[in-house]
């Protein structure tokens, strides 16, 4: 391996201590062409080490920087990566199982914001995993909110992918930056609409389908009367595998996009799936967030990029956040505060807070 004494090394046994903090370090390297060794990778969980997720999101990572990685092998917990220049292209990346695609992007989208042309990535594996964001939430969600950064990104989704086989594929396009804008997202303001995406796939019958949509859709009504409401009913009988879900946003009168989303379960009552979807976003509406949970720590590293202050409300400070936080200060020098909403109220952990970032201003060297 390089001479470990030239690298900037991370504990990936720390915080989360799981993917996260392996991939908002390596998208850091990247971006700022600093050589990285990455220890203990995912040390915080019981199966240790490089799946095959984690080991795809790196070497498109290696791909996207023109860069050298070592190391790069299943269950493999220690990698180290020297990156080069971001160019741009066309890129490809297969999970071969239902491995989340969303979370390749979230190594490859700050990376290929600094290129130096549009770029174009196919990824392949899990449209709509668990314990990642669903396709459907960075759609509906993140694009938009991503705007106000100054960030044009599309996505478009080509097939559907599940628990256990996967087969997904989406496209992605991405526009590169000269440099990133601040935000301000400090008041709520007033649900004007709720849209969403409902599916069932495989040999999920239809009738979960409508039975879940019409139990969030009356959940909603019941909570916020008078408000817009469009699911968009999708069936997908020739997916590879069995599954059902859906996926909520709601438009505020000031510019915010909060989501909520659930996953079917055998062991749920369709009714059950629906309700969870409808219940996390009225969480977020409850607690006056900007942003919704799974929003919350996206923002972090494109906050620690953009050039000025920026300030976030949310619901409770996550641990994925508190993560991305610390890989943000560390490996990019940006400066955070998580403030509590109430000052009567500081636990962050338990009550709405502020996100505060004085941002470095990176420039897109390309652009220079």
């Amino acid at each position: 391996m390089a001479t470990k004494s030239l690298l900037t090394v991370i504990d990936g046994s720390l915080m989360e201590g799981g993917g996260q903090i392996l991939r908002n370090s390596v998208s850091c390297a990247c971006i700022c062409r600093i050589p990285i060794r990455v220890k203990k990778i995912r040390g915080g969980r019981t199966k240790p080490g490089l799946q095959r997720q984690h080991l795809m999101g790196i070497r498109l990572a290696e791909q996207i920087s023109c860069g050298r990685l070592e190391g790069a092998e299943l269950l493999s917990q220690e990698i180290v990566l020297n990156p080069e220049s971001i160019i741009g292209g066309d890129f490809y990346s297969d999970v071969k199982s239902a491995g989340s695609v969303m979370l390749l992007l979230q190594i490859a989208l700050p990376c290929l914001l600094y290129a130096s042309k549009i770029s174009s990535v196919i990824l392949k594996g899990g449209t709509n995993a668990s314990f990642a964001p669903q396709v459907d939430h960075t759609h509906l969600v993140l694009c938009p909110i991503s705007k106000i950064f100054g960030i044009n990104f599309d996505i478009t989704i080509k097939k559907r992918g599940f628990f256990p086989k996967g087969g997904g594929e989406v496209k992605v396009d991405i526009e590169p930056v000269k440099k990133l804008n601040c935000v301000s997202l400090q008041e709520m303001g007033e649900v004007l609409e709720i849209t969403g995406v409902s599916f069932v796939a495989g040999r999920c019958p239809p009738k979960v389908l409508h039975t879940m949509t019409d139990a969030a859709e009356a959940l909603l009504t019941k909570s916020l009367p008078g408000v817009k409401l469009t699911i968009n009913r999708q069936q997908h009988p020739h997916a590879m595998d069995t599954a059902s879900g859906l996926v909520l946003c709601a438009v505020t009168s000031t510019g915010c996009y909060i989501g909520g989303s659930s996953l079917g379960s055998p062991s749920e009552l369709p009714e059950g799936t629906g309700e969870k979807a409808a219940l996390e976003l009225l969480d977020s509406l409850e607690h006056k967030a900007c942003v919704d949970k799974w929003t919350q720590d996206q923002l972090i590293l494109l906050m620690a990029l953009a050039e000025g202050k920026s300030v976030v409300r949310c619901g409770p400070i996550t641990l994925h956040t508190e993560t991305a936080v610390y890989i943000a200060e560390k490996m990019l020098g940006a400066k955070f505060e998580i403030k509590p909403v109430d000052p009567a109220k500081p636990d962050c952990k338990k009550y709405p807070c502020f996100i505060v970032c004085e941002g470095i201003g990176k420039l897109n060297p390309n652009f220079i």
